[in-house]
C-alpha cells in the first residue's frame, strides 16, 4: 500500500478496495457468483435490520402496514423521500446479488467451506445471543448488532452453497457426457 501522505488520505481507502475489486474480476466464475450470494445476502440481511431499527419498531405491526406506509413515503416530496428511495435501491441490488449469485454457484461441495461458514455462524449466533457488544456505546452497540446479524446471515448462505453441490447425479452427468461427447470406452 502507497504511503496516503503522497497520495492523499482517500487512497489508504481507496487502493484496498480496488485491489478487492479487481481480486473479484480475476477470481473464476464459481467464486464470483458465489461472493455475490454471500454480499448480496449480508445487504439484506442488514438492510432488514436497518428498516426494523428505524422504521418498523415505532409505526408498523404487520407486514400490509409496512408496505403501504413505505408506498405512501415514496410519494412524499423528494427531500423526505430520497432515503426511502436509497434504500429500496439497495435492497434491490442485493436481490439482484443473490440471485444471480445462488443461480451461478452451481460447484462441487467444498466440506471445508461448509465447515468455516458453519464455524462463522455458530460464533456470530452466540455473539448476538450473548450481546457482546462494548459497554456504554449505544452508537457502536448498534452497528455492531447490525454487522452480527448481517455476517450471520452471509455465514449462512455460505454454507448452503457449499454443502449444495452439483445438480443431478454424479453417474448420471457423466454418462450425458459421454453420451454428448460420442466417447467410446473400449
Amino acid at each position: 500500500m502507497s504511503d496516503p501522505r503522497a497520495h492523499g488520505p482517500l487512497s489508504a481507502i481507496a487502493e484496498p478496495i480496488g485491489q478487492e475489486i479487481a481480486r473479484h474480476f480475476q477470481a473464476p466464475p464459481l467464486h464470483r457468483n458465489q461472493n455475490r450470494a454471500f454480499w448480496g445476502t449480508g445487504l439484506l440481511a442488514f438492510g432488514g435490520y436497518f428498516a426494523h431499527a428505524f422504521y418498523l419498531a415505532d409505526r408498523a405491526h404487520n407486514l400490509p402496514e409496512v408496505v403501504g406506509d413505505y408506498v405512501r413515503l415514496l410519494r412524499a416530496p423528494f427531500g423526505i423521500s430520497w432515503p426511502f428511495y436509497a434504500w429500496g435501491a439497495a435492497m434491490l441490488f442485493g436481490l439482484l446479488w443473490v440471485t444471480i449469485g445462488v443461480r451461478g454457484a452451481r460447484g462441487p461441495r467444498e466440506i471445508m467451506g461448509a465447515f468455516w461458514s458453519a464455524a462463522w455462524a455458530g460464533l456470530l449466533g452466540v455473539a448476538l445471543w450473548f450481546g457482546w457488544y462494548p459497554d456504554d456505546t449505544p452508537v457502536l452497540s448498534w452497528w455492531l448488532k447490525g454487522f452480527y446479524i448481517a455476517a450471520f446471515s452471509a455465514a449462512l448462505m455460505h454454507f448452503f452453497l457449499s454443502v449444495r453441490g452439483l445438480p443431478g447425479n454424479a453417474r448420471r452427468m457423466v454418462e450425458a457426457d459421454i453420451a454428448a461427447n460420442d466417447l467410446h470406452w473400449e
